[in-house]
């Protein structure tokens, strides 16, 4: 951890440079890049599942939302119909059973 600090507050590379050892600087010293690069690359996965999520639930939404708007004018078909007094009753009542199944398994 390059933030780390010795009792007199200074870092593992800071004292390194003050003592004169250069291939300690240069080793902390591509440590530090290499970990900074690796924060980032997490990072940028990070929020790629992130924004996969936020679409997958945006989808489901829309799915539901689709097929709830389906049922509505399937209701409303049927009720037109009762309306104008050529409604089968039976027919009916299987025509929103089978909306309501696939509603409910999400075949529509």
């Amino acid at each position: 951890d390059m933030t780390l600090r010795s009792s007199g507050g200074k870092t593992a590379l800071q004292m390194a440079k003050e003592k004169g050892h250069a291939e300690c600087v240069c080793a902390l010293e591509e440590h530090s890049t290499t970990a900074t690069e690796a924060e980032g690359e997490t990072a940028v996965a990070e929020s790629a599942e992130q924004a996969a999520a936020a679409a997958r639930e945006a989808a489901a939404a829309a799915e539901a939302a689709e097929a709830r708007d389906a049922a509505e004018a399937a209701l409303r078909e049927a009720v037109e119909a009762c309306e104008r007094g050529d409604a089968d009753l039976e027919a009916l009542r299987a025509a929103i059973n089978a909306n309501t199944a696939q509603v409910a398994d999400g075949s529509e």
